[in-house]
């Protein structure tokens, strides 16, 4: 159950909603790991789309859309939309099973535009049910999980869909500052300054990663890493 959920389109009109169709992904990946399945990752997407020959913020055709299925081996690919009207924001997503070239009817939720969790996670919740029709977790399982603050999820969607390394570490910095224990914010940063080769800073980012998250492991190995090219072998 390999699934790979692409960024939900925007329908707002509004630029500045953009990151929301982002944030989709990182949220229903989230959901579904707890549910069970193997969500692709942001920077596995990231390394199809170079693989393929094609730009970050490409959004696929359906044919295009099953060439990069493909090429990442999923058997599943949520595809979705999203608008917002009135404080409100409404979403839609489609199961494409991959393997029978067959499109879900689509799943649908809505909700105050502040409860974007909300929505997101009862999106995850029909696609967990839709791929499995006998999954046995309650909605409200999905709908209680942990949440920070949309402020912080903002800056940390934007930092790690930014144009530019400065403007992402800029914004990631931010999300820690706004949510010091969020730690989804803390490995990026910690990564993103590892690539800017400010080994000191992403040491320091990277060990206040807690050892009981999922992301302690994909976090000390970065550290590793930093002190490495520190000189720090010990």
């Amino acid at each position: 159950r390999l699934v790979l959920v692409l960024p939900f389109d925007n329908h707002t009109g509004q630029q500045n909603l953009a990151w929301i169709g982002a944030s989709f992904p990182d949220t229903l990946n989230q959901r579904l790991t707890s549910a069970g399945f193997l969500p692709i990752s942001h920077d596995d997407l990231q390394y199809a789309l170079d693989h393929l020959g094609l730009p970050p913020d490409f959004r696929p055709t359906r044919a295009t859309t099953i060439r990069i299925a493909q090429t990442l081996d999923a058997n599943y690919v949520i595809i979705g939309s999203y608008n917002v009207a009135n404080g409100r924001i409404s979403a839609q997503a489609q199961v494409l099973n991959v393997n029978q070239l067959r499109m879900s009817h689509p799943l649908q939720d809505s909700s105050e535009l502040a409860r974007l969790f909300d929505v997101e996670n009862a999106i995850a919740w029909k696609v967990a049910h839709d791929i499995l029709p006998n999954f046995a977790v309650a909605e409200q399982t999905f709908l209680s999980a942990p949440a920070v603050p949309l402020s912080a999820f903002e800056d940390y969607i934007r930092g790690i869909n930014a144009a530019t390394p400065d403007e992402g570490i800029k914004r990631l910095e931010e999300a820690v500052r706004l949510a010091p224990d969020y730690s989804a914010a803390l490995l990026a940063l910690g990564k993103a300054q590892y690539a800017n080769r400010d080994f000191d800073s992403a040491a320091a980012t990277l060990a206040k990663v807690p050892h009981a998250d999922r992301r302690a492991l994909e976090a000390n190995f970065y550290l590793g890493l930093t002190r490495f090219n520190s000189g720090k072998y010990a």
